[in-house]
């Protein structure tokens, strides 16, 4: 059930290309006989291409809302900014950095400090489950300022998110992250 959710909702691709393939043997096989029924049936593949690009555009899942939050994330940081992140920082994170408050000075010393010049999100898995997710990630950086500046940095994650009640709507909050290395800045 997860393979086709993930098919339809998030990487159609391979949907994409099953729709070809199909395409092109009811063409291959429609020019051999030249039956109208075989040429109304080279419209499906075409309509089902059409819906899962629908599909797949307009359902956002946990998994994507997560992905974007935390790509918002790296990007407010890279810009100098933490606004971001106190918007995904549950209000009650504990864990590694303590308290947001915590972490959020910590992230505004480390942008003071390196004024980031590149932050990439790599090999990012996200397990949902029910109201609770994991991501794992790499985070790789190159501070712009410091005895760092211009280095090649990476940190491995594991940041927990919950789905919280928020305005009339549920939106997903990191409760935790935790590094799984600490090497560099």
């Amino acid at each position: 059930m997860e393979t086709l959710r993930r098919a339809f909702f998030e990487d159609p691709l391979y949907l994409y290309v099953a729709a070809a393939l199909a395409e092109a043997i009811l063409f291959v096989i429609w020019r051999e006989t030249r039956k109208r029924g075989l040429a109304l049936a080279l419209l499906a593949p075409v309509a089902f291409a059409a819906c899962v690009f629908a599909v797949s555009r307009f359902v956002v899942t946990d998994r994507e809302q997560i992905v974007a939050a935390t790509e918002e994330i790296a990007a407010d940081v890279q810009a100098g900014r933490t606004t971001a992140a106190e918007k995904y920082l549950a209000e009650d994170f504990t864990g590694y950095y303590r308290t947001k408050q915590h972490a959020l000075d910590e992230a505004r010393s480390a942008i003071e400090t390196y004024r980031f010049k590149l932050i990439e999100l790599k090999d990012v898995e996200v397990a949902v489950t029910g109201r609770r997710a994991v991501m794992s990630l790499t985070t790789v950086v190159i501070p712009g300022a410091g005895l760092a500046a211009g280095r090649r940095f990476s940190h491995a994650w594991d940041v927990h998110w919950v789905k919280l009640p928020a305005a009339g709507r549920e939106v997903w909050r990191i409760i935790d992250v935790v590094p799984k290395n600490r090497p560099g800045p």
